[in-house]
């Protein structure tokens, strides 16, 4: 395998032994930004990739010139397969180097949504004395076939007016995708992100010390694992080993009161500038996308949401739980989360009929599973000192579930945040601070 970075060719990398801001998580408006940037790069064009072996084909052209991004993009091609990073270098020059997973899969690290300039100036503690390296997901500059396109369309198309189709269309959309074959360029496999992280390293001269992980990146550190790092900060992680079961119950008890059934949407509501109609569908995903949104948007905002009367806001945050963009196109972030999660925490097994309740959405997201291959992964904290956040609030990733996953490591610091805000980095300082890493003067 040979590996090429600005230009230079580098020996065989060595393998390592490892739905979203700032301290305050995204605003809800944040989809429409991220459907501007990818949505140009990723549609479906009716073209196949071609056969063969990477190293075949002739050397791509650069996507960060070819795909502008809004944050430093900077490339290196492993196998003649590009993938695009960001690397910010500390205040003083230095090997020394932490890198930061905003989690996801789906989230398009680029696109300008993460705000990275912002993270890193919110903690001049890492910025002070780390570069920051962050890693995109290849969905974004993948392009997708004709039939693959088609089918995430139809699949949604099924779970808003025929659920009873929609399994079907989800093995279908698997299938056409290739995520079932495992063919499908679409999120991290373990593999891929282990030699894209020491190809950088080797590439760049990092010496890699820590780990920011929000979210899914907790599953991210478990594809470096066992690893070299000194420390590492996980923010409400995923919870590592639970199954899709057991992670739907518990999101389900802790989802935000979806409210009587009087507050049903009862026929669809057609709003301006939308080109479906908001129906009871988009109400209970929104229901589930408020898990998701800051705590200052949600005590404004829920209410209205909830009860079903604010139907704009209603339509903004169901097209960001799924990522829908024109009239019933997905964008390939969803392939990335199937691909991922569906490997991790494996399928389910009692979709019903039809979609009437938050649980049925939740299940209905994790269709496409069956047939997937699950990857039963390694839990542990993947670093030699740990902090972890969580919050009882949180309807994302369970406290009671993350605290089971890393029940028998010792070595765990805890922080508990109040703020429900899933994509909140609350407790990032607390837990910098029990690590002994401060901002320098």
């Amino acid at each position: 395998m040979s590996v090429s970075h600005r230009g230079r060719h580098l020996p065989r990398a060595r393998v390592l032994r490892l739905g979203r801001g700032t301290r305050a998580g995204h605003g809800v408006l944040a989809f429409v930004a991220v459907v501007l940037v990818v949505t140009g790069l990723a549609l479906y064009d009716g073209n196949s990739r071609q056969e063969g072996t990477a190293s075949d084909q002739p050397a791509p052209q650069s996507l960060c010139e070819r795909n502008p991004t809004r944050e430093r993009c900077q490339e290196i091609v492993l196998d003649g397969q590009i993938w695009r990073y960001a690397l910010l270098r500390a205040d003083r020059p230095t090997d020394r180097t932490v890198i930061v997973d905003f989690g996801g899969p789906g989230e398009p690290i680029l696109s300008g949504t993460s705000n990275l300039g912002g993270f890193r100036n919110s903690f001049p503690e890492l910025a002070s004395q780390y570069n920051l390296l962050f890693l995109e997901e290849p969905w974004v500059t993948e392009n997708i076939k004709e039939s693959c396109g088609k089918s995430l369309a139809d699949f949604y198309r099924a779970l808003r007016s025929n659920p009873s189709q929609a399994p079907s269309r989800g093995r279908e959309l698997a299938d056409r995708c290739e995520i079932s074959s495992g063919q499908g360029r679409w999120g991290f496999t373990a593999v891929d992100y282990r030699v894209l992280v020491d190809a950088i390293s080797d590439g760049e001269g990092l010496e890699l010390k820590g780990f920011v992980g929000r979210s899914w990146g907790a599953v991210r550190l478990t594809y470096l694992s066992p690893s070299a790092l000194d420390w590492a900060v996980l923010v409400r992680p995923f919870p590592v080993g639970a199954d899709a079961q057991t992670l739907l119950s518990s999101r389900v008890d802790l989802v935000h009161d979806i409210g009587p059934s009087g507050s049903a949407i009862d026929a669809p509501q057609p709003i301006e500038g939308r080109s479906i109609p908001v129906t009871e569908f988009d109400r209970l995903s929104a229901a589930v996308e408020l898990s998701y949104v800051d705590d200052a948007y949600r005590t404004q905002h829920a209410a209205g949401v909830l009860a079903g009367t604010d139907y704009e806001r209603i339509g903004l945050l169901s097209d960001r739980l799924w990522g829908r963009y024109g009239e019933s196109s997905l964008s390939p972030g969803y392939l990335a989360r199937l691909q991922e999660i569906c490997a991790n925490v494996g399928p389910l097994s009692d979709f019903g009929p039809s979609i009437e309740s938050v649980r049925d959405v939740l299940a209905a997201s994790q269709l496409p599973c069956t047939g997937i291959t699950h990857r039963i992964p390694h839990v542990g904290a993947g670093a030699a000192r740990t902090c972890v956040i969580k919050s009882k609030l949180d309807a994302v990733t369970p406290a009671d579930l993350i605290e089971e996953s890393y029940a028998e490591n010792d070595n765990i610091w805890w922080v508990e945040s109040t703020q429900q805000s899933h994509g909140s980095f609350d407790g990032l300082s607390a837990c910098l601070r029990h690590l002994g890493i401060a901002a320098e003067s």
